[in-house]
């Protein structure tokens, strides 16, 4: 799946109504709205860390505006 989604990317899980961006750059995905406990982004984050990528809360990004 991450790799059909470019760089900069949202990605919204409607079941946790999460919103995700994909820096691609980095292999982070930032969870931009959301519950960073909720059972999908924690499965989610288990899945990512397999495939060298991790997820962040935008808070504790550098760099980078988000509205």
């Amino acid at each position: 799946m991450i790799g059909k989604l470019d760089d900069g990317m949202y990605w919204h899980i409607p079941r946790s109504d999460c919103l995700l961006r994909i820096d691609k750059k980095r292999k982070r995905l930032v969870i931009i709205k959301g519950n960073k406990r909720s059972t999908e982004l924690s499965l989610l984050s288990d899945e990512l860390r397999k495939h060298g990528y991790e997820m962040i809360e935008k808070e504790s990004e550098v760099g980078y505006f988000t509205v």
